[in-house]
């Protein structure tokens, strides 16, 4: 069982599996969570609530993240998206972005990542 806990320690949810990589984790609502140095690779987190979570270190690498709130995020830096599918991904006014990865994601005009433009 992994235990999410929000930044204040309480458990905001409780996943049976023995890691976050590759799960089905649509829809959740993680809000303020604290998911530093965890891998959440390839996992599908398609409109996941991730507000004024923190991120630091955290990989997303090649996670489906439509429609996903990250805006408010906490510490983002270190944070890997390469490959990820940021489509309608709100990310604004999340802190310390610009030390994140962002090689390779998908993005939608209605993305909201801070200095990625759509055109």
């Amino acid at each position: 069982m992994i235990r999410i806990c929000n930044i204040l320690g309480d458990e905001i949810d409780g996943i049976r599996a023995r890691d976050l990589c590759f799960q089905d984790l649509r829809g959740k609502n993680w809000a303020h969570a604290d998911l530093s140095d965890i891998s959440l690779q390839g996992a599908n987190l398609e409109g996941i609530c991730l507000f004024g979570a923190r991120l630091r270190n955290t990989s997303f690498q090649k996670c489906n993240l439509r429609n996903a709130d990250l805006a408010y995020a906490l510490t983002v830096a270190g944070a890997n998206f390469r490959g990820a599918d940021l489509s309608g991904c709100d990310l604004r006014c999340a802190v310390d972005i610009e030390r994140a990865n962002f090689d390779e994601v998908t993005l939608s005009r209605e993305s909201c990542v801070p200095g990625m433009i759509v055109v």
